[in-house]
């Protein structure tokens, strides 16, 4: 597995980069608008990946809300060399005109990959839980993130976790759910536990919840697998010490 770890760039110590560099393949940074210098950041890792501004910055593509912010992440990501940057699809207050909106976040999403591309970055589309921050997020089934990403061009993260919880909250076997989105073929993959029987992601240290990571890294090859879990560095050490029981 090629291993990352996960750091917000305003909220977390961007120090602790030169440390999880020694260990881990790449860094995934979540990006918000922040005031240190770009050439600084790109020093301190060979290899970034992007986490474009969401719902925590008022970012709402089904709403073409934040736009501008997500912008100024992907031409953040070229600053530091970063080739691939994640967005979210965006979430509702209800289910009201769901499809629509899947279309208004398709548009949106399409516009933001060809920005990517112009500034040599990839995009590529997260699926969520259903029920999160809002009471109906999108791309929370296989079938909703195959319209996204054929309409859109974009690449797919799979969340093993956000597949997990959103089987619960459609009431669906979580292996068959999580094996249909994996025939959309993902770029990569965000790994971490969780409690089983909820519809909400938690962020959980291996081994602090009960979610099937055996069965999770079952799909992994060499794919780029981000481990989002609370940024703390022995978090992240112990994280790279519990997967060795799944090397292949």
């Amino acid at each position: 597995m090629k291993l990352g770890a996960k750091l917000h760039i305003a909220r977390d110590d961007i120090g602790m980069v030169k440390e999880l560099a020694k260990d881990f393949d790449f860094i995934e940074v979540y990006y918000t608008r922040h005031h240190l210098k770009d050439s600084n950041i790109r020093k301190l890792s060979k290899k970034w990946i992007v986490h474009c501004p969401h719902h925590e910055d008022s970012i709402n593509l089904a709403l073409n809300r934040g736009v501008n912010h997500v912008k100024d992440s992907l031409l953040f990501a070229q600053k530091i060399g970063a080739k691939l940057a994640i967005v979210h699809p965006g979430f509702l207050d209800s289910d009201h005109r769901k499809d629509f909106f899947i279309g208004k976040s398709i548009e949106t999403i399409r516009k933001l990959r060809l920005f990517a591309k112009d500034h040599g970055v990839r995009l590529l589309v997260e699926n969520l839980p259903l029920r999160s921050i809002a009471n109906t997020e999108l791309g929370s089934t296989p079938e909703e993130m195959e319209r996204i990403l054929e309409e859109t061009g974009c690449g797919f993260v799979l969340d093993f976790a956000h597949a997990y919880h959103a089987s619960v909250s459609h009431k669906k076997r979580y292996k068959k759910f999580i094996e249909r989105f994996y025939k959309l073929r993902p770029t990569m993959f965000h790994l971490y536990d969780g409690h089983r029987g909820s519809e909400r992601d938690s962020h959980l240290p291996f081994g602090r919840g009960n979610l099937d990571i055996a069965f999770f890294v079952k799909f992994i090859r060499n794919e780029p697998v981000t481990l989002e879990l609370p940024t703390k560095l022995e978090c992240y050490l112990d994280a790279l010490e519990y997967l060795k029981r799944f090397e292949k």
